[in-house]
Parts: C-alpha cells; sequence; structure tokens
C-alpha cells in the first residue's frame, strides 16, 4: 500500500484559473513563487497552461486551484 504524504493533487480542467510553480518547484512549498495560469489541456499528469500568453507544461503537483492569495507574486 502506498502511503500519501501531501494534499491530493489538483485535477484542472481546461479554462481553469490554476496557480502555477516554476518546473523545479513544488506546489506544497511555501516558498514557491507562484503565478496565475489558464488551464488549456490535461492528458494524464500533465498540465498545459496558458501563463503570461506563454504556454507551458506541468505536472499535476506543480499545480494548485487559484485562491487569488498568490496575487502579484511573479
Amino acid at each position: 500500500m502506498q502511503s500519501t504524504t501531501g494534499p491530493e493533487p489538483c485535477r484542472p480542467s481546461p479554462g481553469e484559473t490554476i496557480a502555477v510553480v516554476p518546473p523545479d518547484w513544488e506546489i506544497t512549498d511555501p516558498a514557491a513563487p507562484r503565478c496565475r495560469g489558464e488551464v488549456v489541456d490535461v492528458v494524464g499528469d500533465l498540465v498545459t497552461v496558458r501563463v503570461l500568453g506563454h504556454l507551458r507544461l506541468r505536472r499535476v503537483h506543480q499545480v494548485a486551484a487559484w485562491t487569488g492569495e498568490e496575487e502579484g507574486a511573479r
């Protein structure tokens, strides 16, 4: 049996606004810089996100629901 050490990963849908972290960060790290992105597509655990007009590819452990608290973080 596999143990879980953190919260369940975000399962975003296309069109949803989410928080995104840079490639070398985990969304669970409180120090991780976050910015707002829009989900374009989801395939398995890969999420294509539009951030500041550019497409980025992230894994589900690198995204979370957008709460607005991250506003201004870049």
